[in-house]
């Protein structure tokens, strides 16, 4: 209380908890090993994307799309997949984008 410098909350670090914690009821319980495997799995993906500033929906679809052509089989060498293996080009390719602001009627 007496130093300004430091909040009075962490309000950003209960809101980062806070997805995976309330949404486990929708993974089929959170009681259930074989669901919430799964959902770990996909949060450690999901972190690791945000981390190296990936777009998921680009690079998710990306995978599947490889899986599909592997015949609905992960491919056999997982490396080029990952975050820190991909080219320049192909990490550009599947940046986050900021958004864009709305148009402005200037009529």
């Amino acid at each position: 209380m007496d130093d300004s410098r430091i909040p009075l909350n962490n309000n950003a670090s209960e809101r980062a908890g806070r997805g995976p914690a309330v949404a486990r009821k929708n993974f089929y319980g959170s009681g259930f090993l074989w669901s919430g495997r799964p959902a770990a799995a996909m949060f450690s993906l999901l972190a690791t994307l945000a981390h190296w500033k990936l777009n998921p929906r680009l690079w998710l679809t990306w995978y599947l799309e490889s899986c599909a052509a592997a015949g609905g089989k992960t491919p056999k060498d997982i490396r080029p997949f990952l975050p820190w293996n991909l080219s320049a080009e192909r990490r550009a390719a599947m940046a986050m984008r900021p958004p864009t602001p709305p148009a402005t009627d200037t009529s």
